[in-house]
C-alpha cells in the first residue's frame, strides 16, 4: 500500500546511496568516473528534491553551499556540498544530510561568482552552469534541520512547485567539472572548459 510519490522518494535514496557506494569504489582518483559518478548525484537529488515537493505538496529546492573558503575557515563543500529543502509554513526544512560531490568534481558557477575560484583558459558561458540564481538563497525566515539553522551560504539550483514541477525561468543548465585546489590550499581552480558535464 504505497502511494507513486512515495515509491518515487525511496527510488530516489536508493539512487544516491548507489551514487555513495560509486564514490566510495573509484576514490575519485579517475577523474572521468569520478565526473560520471557526480552526474549521476545530481540527477538523484534533483529527483529527490522532486519528490520531496510532490510528497509533501509543498515547493522544493535544491541547493549548493556556496561559502568562500578563507585561510581562518576552509570549506571542503564550496560548490561540492548540495541540501534539499522544502516549505514548511514560513519557514523551510532541510531534508536528510547533504550530500557532497566527490573529491575533485565541482559544479561550475556562473559569471555572478567570482570569489574563491580561478578559470584558466577561456570558459564561455556555456560552460558555466545557468540554473543558479544571482544572490545567495535568503530564507524566510531561516532554513532549519533539527531546529538550528544551516551553517553557511546557499544558492538555489533548482525549485519545484507543489505539483513536482520545475519552477518558470530557471536556468536549465548545470555544469560540472574536474577541479583542482588552488596552490595556497584556499578556493577551486577549474582548468579545462571542454572536460565538462
Amino acid at each position: 500500500g504505497f502511494t507513486l510519490v512515495e515509491l518515487l522518494v525511496v527510488i530516489a535514496l536508493i539512487g544516491l546511496l548507489a551514487g555513495g557506494i560509486g564514490l566510495a569504489i573509484t576514490g575519485g582518483g579517475d577523474r572521468g568516473a569520478a565526473l560520471q559518478n557526480a552526474q549521476s548525484t545530481i540527477n538523484s537529488l534533483l529527483s529527490g528534491a522532486r519528490a520531496q515537493a510532490a510528497l509533501n505538496q509543498t515547493e522544493a529546492k535544491l541547493l549548493v553551499n556556496v561559502t568562500v573558503p578563507t585561510a581562518t575557515a576552509p570549506s571542503e563543500g564550496f560548490l561540492r556540498e548540495f541540501r534539499i529543502v522544502r516549505r514548511n509554513g514560513t519557514d523551510w526544512v532541510a531534508t536528510g544530510e547533504p550530500v557532497l560531490l566527490p573529491q575533485g568534481v565541482a559544479l561550475v558557477p556562473p559569471a555572478s561568482i567570482t570569489s574563491g575560484v580561478t578559470f584558466e583558459g577561456t570558459w564561455a558561458t556555456t560552460r558555466r552552469s545557468n540554473a543558479m540564481e544571482s544572490s545567495n538563497f535568503t530564507p524566510a525566515p531561516k532554513i532549519s534541520t533539527g531546529g538550528s539553522n544551516l551553517p553557511g551560504s546557499y544558492r538555489e539550483v533548482k525549485g519545484f512547485t507543489s505539483r513536482g514541477t520545475v519552477v518558470p525561468g530557471t536556468g536549465a543548465r548545470i555544469v560540472l567539472s574536474p577541479v583542482d585546489v588552488a596552490p595556497d590550499g584556499i578556493g577551486l581552480v577549474f582548468r579545462n572548459p571542454e572536460f565538462v558535464r
